[in-house]
């Protein structure tokens, strides 16, 4: 098994070990800290007779036809899917010995309105069924422990039970930045001292993964500037600025969010689509919205 790319060998090495035990995992921590990497280096790491299925919930939550497909594509299946997700792994366990299927970003499936209605009760049991299935073994990512999760059955919020034993994924330490920093060739290229001062800002950092990428591509693309404590400050506030949504994209998401809500509120239907068309975009918005306020009140006097 190749271990030399991982970013957080005991971790990584203790779930691939649980993993072969057949057990269903739930890996979780908060954004940019590297959930996704550690899925990277499992799906690597060549594990003898085991066959890694790695998919993103995130990409298919609008679709469980996508979502099956994912799986039957990185399982190597051919043909027209089979019914469910363990009817899929069934098929794939006739090729492969050993399967590990990752997900991530698997926190999309909870309190998400615009989800796909076919993710349901059905499809929650099916990922709890597959700690006993033989040969197969479940690692879902999120950034909150999945014990339990809220979902849409038929426009009704309900919640169900995911049965995963959660793993929080541990901070990045020195160490490990330091081997990561070695891996990146316009990083490691840099003097020693400038090395570990990119290792002492990220270390504790919380989106110390994400960071580091940024650092990486802002080094790669001008490699003249001394790396000082100040110029680090300034890309990774930079970053922070850049990853910032504006208001108006906030108060879009806030009017589409309110108006998949308003099933529930029936009455608050109609207003909240004129109010997500007159606030979408910043080219005209002010121009927009008092139209959707003369609108109303129109309404209002006939």
């Amino acid at each position: 098994m190749k271990q030399a790319h991982f970013l957080r060998p005991a971790l990584t090495g203790l779930i691939i070990q649980r993993l072969k035990r057949g057990e269903s995992l739930n890996l979780y921590g908060p954004p940019g800290i590297g959930k996704t990497r550690l899925l990277e280096d499992i799906r690597d790491a060549g594990i003898k007779d085991t066959h890694v299925v790695l998919v993103s919930f995130r990409g298919c939550q609008d679709s469980l036809k996508s979502f099956h497909e994912a799986v039957c594509t990185t399982c190597d299946l051919e043909g027209h899917p089979p019914a469910n997700l363990n009817a899929i792994l069934r098929k794939a366990g006739k090729k492969h010995p050993q399967i590990f299927l990752l997900i991530d970003d698997l926190h999309y499936i909870s309190e998400n309105p615009g989800i796909d209605p076919a993710f349901d009760q059905t499809f929650i049991d099916g990922l709890n069924a597959v700690k006993n299935m033989g040969g197969v073994s479940l690692l879902a990512v999120s950034e909150k422990p999945l014990g339990s999760v809220t979902i849409f059955i038929k426009m009704k919020l309900m919640t169900s039970k995911l049965n995963f034993e959660p793993v929080e994924i541990t901070p990045l330490g020195h160490r490990d930045i330091m081997a990561e920093i070695g891996r990146r060739k316009a990083m490691d290229e840099r003097g020693g001292d400038e090395r570990v001062l990119l290792a002492s800002y990220l270390l504790d950092h919380p989106a110390s993964y994400e960071l580091l990428e940024n650092f990486e591509f802002r080094i790669a693309s001008d490699p003249s500037p001394q790396i000082t404590d100040e110029l680090l400050e300034k890309w990774d506030d930079d970053h922070k600025r850049n990853k910032r949504p504006s208001g108006t994209k906030r108060w879009s998401k806030a009017i589409r969010f309110l108006h998949r809500y308003a099933v529930v509120f029936n009455f608050l239907g109609p207003v909240l689509k004129k109010l997500e068309i007159a606030l979408k975009g910043p080219v005209g918005l002010v121009n927009r919205f008092v139209g959707f306020i003369k609108g109303i009140l129109s309404q209002k006097d006939g």
